[in-house]
């Protein structure tokens, strides 16, 4: 059953893919009902399953075209130096005399920050560009994943 609702949900954050009416249409379920030696379609087997979740459908972000294809895009150089320590068994100084040595490693470099978080149903995103002084906010929509959050400060307009 996780399966098959994570397979259906996917179409609902695209209304233009093909899948979309095979799982959000039941205009032909009463024939279904009717004809109990056919094998009725996914949309309408995953049905009863979708409406036991009480999901909104209209909460889940649509999907977008990006303007250039990703392999067009530039691949960022993304450090994860720091990440080589458990943060809960970590004196946040280790922490911060790591900071401060790729800080000074990369001087050159402009510090761009971001970070996501999820409190309850309530996701965030943001950014900061110190050397620019900007900083740019967002807020999901409610029950968005952790992930979704981490990835937003990507897409976000860096200037306010």
């Amino acid at each position: 059953m996780k399966l098959g609702l994570q397979y259906s949900l996917k179409p609902a954050s695209n209304p233009s893919n093909p899948a979309y009416d095979c799982v959000f249409d039941r205009k032909y379920e009463d024939l279904y009902l009717l004809r109990h030696t056919v094998i009725p379609p996914f949309g309408i087997r995953i049905a009863p399953d979708l409406d036991c979740t009480e999901l909104d459908l209209d909460q889940i972000s649509k999907f977008t075209v990006p303007a250039a294809p990703p392999w067009q895009l530039a691949q960022p150089t993304v450090l994860f130096d720091i990440n080589t320590h458990k943060k809960s068994d970590t004196n946040p100084a280790i922490f911060h005399a790591k900071y401060c040595e790729i800080k000074e490693k990369y001087s050159n470099y402009m510090a761009i920050y971001t970070d996501g978080s999820k409190e309850g149903d309530k996701v965030g995103a943001a950014f900061a560009v110190p050397e620019l002084s900007r900083d740019m906010k967002s807020r999901l929509r409610d029950k968005s994943i952790i992930f979704s959050a981490e990835l937003r400060p990507f897409s976000l307009p860096s200037t306010s």
